[in-house]
């Protein structure tokens, strides 16, 4: 059983240091997944939006739009394995690539990190002040 992507949700906006946390495995749903949004504007990335999916009580979607980034990059810290992408297609609503990808076992959060580049890490814990 999939769930598939709400109107309903709130968008909530990501600064240049985010953690987006998630269920990894539900009995209804199974693995957790995100479907990922990037625009990209003169070969540069300028906005993304990140869509849980196969996720129970999920209330948000995130967004982040900023300054264009030559690179971009997905990994995981503490051990984990790397997430499983998959599934490339055309989103008819921002215009743009997306795909979705399964989060790695024994993750928690999705930390989202914007510095010379944009990177999307999955960890077990928060770190730092928030």
């Amino acid at each position: 059983m999939k769930k598939e992507i709400s109107t309903d949700w709130k968008p909530v906006q990501l600064s240049g240091s985010d953690f987006i946390p998630f269920v990894n495995i539900t009995k209804n749903y199974g693995r957790a997944e995100f479907v990922v949004c990037s625009q990209y504007k003169r070969n540069k990335l300028v906005k993304m939006f990140f869509y849980p999916a196969q996720q129970e009580n999920v209330e948000n979607y995130y967004f982040w739009e900023g300054v264009g980034r030559d690179g971009f990059s997905i990994g995981s810290f503490d051990g984990l394995d790397n997430p499983k992408i998959w599934l490339f297609s055309y989103c008819k609503e921002h215009k743009c690539q997306s795909f979705r990808m399964y989060v790695p076992n024994g993750s928690n959060f999705l930390y989202f990190d914007v510095l010379s580049s944009i990177s999307i890490n999955f960890t077990k814990k928060r770190w730092g002040l928030k």
